[in-house]
């Protein structure tokens, strides 16, 4: 415990939600040993005190307010035992790996604030490079790449929880050649098998954090070769209608060639219903984790099997815990979002500006794909997991930076007086 050793128990938790989804990797981690490693850090952050030291801060009220009301919905649902496992599971996984990803972030540095993801990197290199004959058609003709997870959108999600660490290896790199190529080698097979998966949400939220990561280090600096290659892309793109055909087809409808369906085809019918039971849900809701007007579960560890799928956080999130559950949750992401935009707004320092940005766009491109995505009320699935952590992780940075910040202010006072003394001295 001294050396800090189970430390190793936070990037061993993300690891543990997202490995059940591989082949071959889930049969060491199981949807049932991903508890076990979940209830062990959130035991070392109990035992610890780091737990307790989260109602100290903004954002961890935040965190407490949302899950507590997520708990106290059980009094009223309409299937209490899913309720009770369900928020448990939310306790356990989103505030073990929150406060796992600050103490991270103290105990090995900002600099390495994003290794943790180094085992999610060869996981999904694993998943893409070893599924090749992983083809799916979809229910409307489509082609897609489902790797080794046996799902198109869980590849895509998986390639999307790669690229911040990519980018921050890709940045640190750029005065070794060598070291840069390979980085920006595997930057390009992860988002190569993240277009073939055609998964819209996890393209949107890779292409966020990519933005966000360009903003500060690349527009800024190369704003002249940036607008050059927009413009030539842009240029090209009209040149050759059929590559826009292409690209609007497959990845903004979704559709094979000739198809006329809509944009949001795959999702319309969803949401509408989604929509429906949201409006059911009323103020309090009809109980986290439950589907309003289904009482068919049938126990256990897992929910599989129960209920639907709602393709929206947001509504879901409505329908189970009401609207004061979506208010606490709105409440949590202002927390939250101030916080992860400290370092970019007070840091002098441009690399950890730079780290700030990559953790900012990987948490606005979560928080969107969880618009298709219904991940926020399943608190065993990797995205939550990946979420959480990332959350962790961001809020240790922004103390980092007001610790800086506060024993620069103490020191000011001092070295202005000093400045004085030395200034009559020279009189």
């Amino acid at each position: 415990m001294r050396r800090h050793y189970w430390l190793l128990l936070f990037p061993l938790g993300v690891f543990a939600f997202v490995a059940p989804v591989v082949s071959y990797f889930n049969a060491i981690f199981t949807t049932d040993t991903r508890w076990v490693v979940a209830a062990a850090l959130a035991l070392v952050m109990v035992g610890t005190g780091r737990a307790f030291s989260l109602l100290r801060q903004d954002v961890g009220l935040a965190l407490a307010a949302y899950v507590s009301w997520c708990v106290l919905t059980y009094s009223w649902s309409e299937v209490p035992e899913l309720t009770l496992l369900k928020s448990g599971a939310l306790a356990l996984v989103g505030m073990g790996l929150f406060a796992g990803g600050q103490y991270w972030v103290v105990r090995l540095g900002w600099e390495r604030a994003l290794s943790y993801l180094l085992p999610i990197l060869a996981l999904a290199l694993f998943a893409g490079a070893f599924g090749q004959a992983a083809i799916e058609q979809s229910s409307d003709g489509l082609t897609l790449y489902e790797g080794l997870t046996n799902n198109p959108n869980m590849l895509g999600s998986l390639m999307n929880m790669a690229v911040p660490f990519l980018l921050w290896q890709s940045y640190r790199s750029r005065g070794r050649r060598r070291q840069l190529i390979l980085w920006l080698g595997l930057l390009g097979v992860v988002l190569g098998v993240l277009l073939l998966s055609v998964s819209r949400s996890s393209i949107v939220a890779a292409l966020i954090t990519c933005g966000v990561f360009l903003a500060v280090v690349g527009i800024r600096r190369n704003g002249l070769l940036s607008a050059l290659a927009a413009a030539l892309l842009c240029g090209s793109v009209m040149a050759v209608p059929d590559v826009y055909e292409t690209l609007e087809q497959r990845y903004v409808r979704k559709v094979p060639e000739g198809s006329e369906l809509a944009v949001l085809n795959s999702r319309q019918e969803l949401w509408e219903e989604s929509y429906e039971q949201a409006i059911k849900g009323g103020i309090v809701g009809g109980g986290y984790g439950v589907t309003i007007g289904d009482m068919d579960f049938a126990g256990g560890l897992t929910s599989v099997g129960y209920g639907r799928e709602k393709g929206n956080s947001q509504l879901a999130m409505m329908e189970e815990t009401g609207i004061v559950g979506l208010g606490l949750y709105l409440m949590f992401l202002v927390v939250l979002f101030y916080r992860a935009t400290l370092p970019m707004r007070r840091s002098v320092d441009p690399d950890m500006k730079v780290m700030g940005a990559i953790l900012l766009g990987a948490l606005l491109g979560q928080t969107v794909q969880s618009l298709f995505e219904a991940w926020w009320v399943a608190p065993g699935s990797p995205e939550s997991a990946y979420f959480w952590a990332m959350s962790g992780v961001a809020t240790g940075l922004s103390v980092e930076i007001r610790q800086r910040v506060t024993s620069f202010m103490h020191r000011l006072p001092e070295r202005f007086w000093q400045d004085r003394g030395a200034g009559h001295g020279d009189g």
